[in-house]
């Protein structure tokens, strides 16, 4: 046999306001979730976009260093401006990388 207690007003008081608490924590659970789903989609080109440039500066990075290794263990680099590596004399090379620092420079300050 089973013995039910019969709640009182202040008991079914309190669970009507758990019961309700529960309801608003979940709403404010999905909103949460689509809140962060929406901010993820929407940010995630941005992401794919800047891994895509900072690869493509980091492969310019290796050829520097490459063409940048070839240049210094000439001793008349800067004497040959018709040799060239990339189709980039070494003056040219060094006016692109001024370039290329100036403006990581930039992005680092908008960052």
């Amino acid at each position: 046999m089973f013995h039910t207690k019969q709640c009182n007003d202040e008991e079914f008081s309190n669970v009507e306001l758990l019961r309700s608490d529960i309801s608003i924590a979940t709403k404010l659970h999905t909103q949460l979730c689509r809140s962060q789903n929406k901010e993820l989609n929407s940010s995630l080109p941005a992401v794919k976009e800047s891994e895509k440039k900072s690869s493509h500066i980091m492969t310019e990075c290796v050829k520097f260093r490459n063409a940048a290794q070839i240049w210094w263990e000439q001793p008349a680099q800067t004497l040959v401006p018709w040799v060239t590596e990339d189709n980039l004399n070494l003056s040219q090379y060094l006016d692109q990388f001024a370039s290329h620092a100036a403006t990581l420079k930039k992005m680092q300050l908008v960052s």
